[in-house]
């Protein structure tokens, strides 16, 4: 069993051999509430509708899905900035699910993936070959506070019916364009930086503030 009472990154266990006793360390990396898991996998696992999974200052070789209503947040320092990094695709198939303060860096691939409604990204840089490519909702997703950068795509979403998206006070690099049966887009207070293949498309209502476009 990975999962132990305690909340603290680094512990010992006692463990008694022989009727003597042995301090074995433990390491966690996330924890719900007060208890501690020793992989980010078991900590989603573990999650119920509604909780918080933090996890804790470190690089994780490996993607993060997040397919619950639940909050998945990373440790960040005392500046703001972020301490937690995937090196593989973050996926968000939960409808409600919140995630905040992580980095993602998928290489040349594709680096995000939304297939649910209700969705919040919040303080997160995503970077890879795309940024967030052929995502789904039939609801509300907000980028907010976040850096995303594609070598090609930015944000694309797909087959949306009845979709809101709202871009909030983010940098966006690459080409970014919503379906056409999306409903609404609302952008405000971004930047789309200048990039390889940089344009916006609109098939819909959209409302545009305080934002810049390709600036040098």
């Amino acid at each position: 069993n990975k999962k132990w009472n305690s909340t603290d990154a680094n512990n010992d266990i006692t463990i008694v051999v022989n009727a003597e006793e042995v301090l074995a360390p433990v390491t966690f990396v996330a924890k719900i509430g007060e208890v501690g898991y020793t992989t980010v996998n078991e900590a989603l696992s573990a999650a119920q509708t509604g909780d918080t999974v933090e996890i804790y200052a470190g690089t994780y070789n490996q993607g993060l899905s997040v397919n619950k209503d639940i909050t998945v947040i990373g440790e960040t320092d005392a500046n703001g900035n972020n301490l937690v990094t995937f090196n593989g695709k973050l996926s968000v198939t939960g409808n409600g699910a919140t995630v905040k303060n992580i980095n993602v860096n998928n290489g040349t691939s594709s680096a995000g993936y939304i297939g649910a409604k209700d969705v919040l990204i919040e303080g997160c840089e995503v970077v890879g070959g795309n940024g967030f490519r052929s995502c789904y909702t039939s609801g509300i997703v907000t980028f907010k506070d976040s850096t995303i950068k594609g070598n090609v795509y930015g944000i694309h979403f797909d087959a949306s019916a009845g979709g809101n998206i709202v871009i909030e006070n983010c940098v966006v690099t690459g080409w970014t364009s919503f379906a056409r049966t999306s409903e609404k887009v609302t952008i405000k207070d971004s930047e789309f930086a200048e990039g390889y293949y940089n344009k916006l498309r609109f098939y819909q209502n959209a409302t545009i503030e305080n934002t810049e476009f390709n600036p040098s």
